[in-house]
């Protein structure tokens, strides 16, 4: 997996008045390198980026930053990465992190069109109300071919394609817990090397009872955070018809 360093925040525009006064400080006189790291890092904490240079960004774009880097989360694991400060208002906090993850099983995955830019269509939008979800698959097959090398895999797939059979995928995830990878195969148009790479960042290989072998299911990545679906109920829900709404039309191979 890539390093998130701190170059990889080069370029964004840094806005001190996002800062509270303590971090404000700690720009103008940087600690030195050796504590510059944040603190709540441990040998599984994957982020590797300094506090100030977080602290920084928006909200916004610091929850952007983890998700991009971890890709799936439980809610509490953002929370360790935020300035105390930001961990305040509840509420305020997901509509934040909505800008940049949906929700399945009661965790936060990266959104499809973070991951795969494309140049017009996206499939992911906050599920304010079920109006607000976008294009079908059927539309996405037929647009797929004309989406251009700058926003391919470099296995040639375009990314639309990749948006769709991830949202289709997370679907299956969020309602069913599972999916079996040759369904999944036949019902999107995306070859096998980049549908296993899209795959084994959002699920794991479920064992069949008694062996190791696999039982052809896939499980999603994390276990559901029961927690998260109790606290935040009214959330939970608004997924539930988000992704049911989403593909409730969706149309089988023949």
């Amino acid at each position: 997996m890539r390093q998130l360093t701190f170059e990889s925040v080069e370029g964004e525009k840094i806005n001190p008045f996002h800062l509270p006064p303590s971090h404000f400080l700690s720009l103008l006189a940087p600690p030195s390198s050796c504590s510059t790291s944040v603190a709540a890092l441990t040998d599984a904490n994957p982020l590797d980026l300094p506090q100030s240079a977080l602290y920084a960004l928006t909200l916004e774009k610091q929850i952007e930053k983890i998700m991009r880097k971890v890709g799936v989360a439980r809610h509490s694991e953002i929370l360790e990465f935020l300035e105390p400060e930001a961990r305040r208002g509840d509420a305020a906090l997901i509509e934040k992190i909505q800008v940049s993850a949906t929700l399945v099983q009661g965790c936060w995955v990266l959104k499809s069109d973070l991951l795969y830019p494309t140049a017009a269509l996206t499939t992911t939008t906050t599920p304010s109300a079920p109006h607000g979800t976008t294009h079908s698959y059927i539309t996405t097959r037929r647009s797929a071919g004309r989406t251009s090398g700058r926003h391919n895999t470099p296995a040639g797939t375009p990314h639309k394609a990749m948006v769709d059979a991830r949202e289709y995928a997370l679907y299956l995830l969020s309602s069913q817990g599972w999916l079996e990878l040759d369904k999944l195969q036949q019902m999107t148009p995306v070859p096998g090397t980049d549908m296993l790479a899209m795959l084994g960042a959002i699920a794991r290989p479920q064992l069949a009872q008694g062996n190791n072998k696999s039982s052809g299911r896939w499980v999603f990545l994390l276990d559901r955070d029961d927690h998260f679906i109790e606290q935040h109920r009214e959330v939970t829900q608004r997924y539930a018809m988000k992704w049911e709404y989403q593909f409730r039309t969706r149309i089988a191979p023949r």
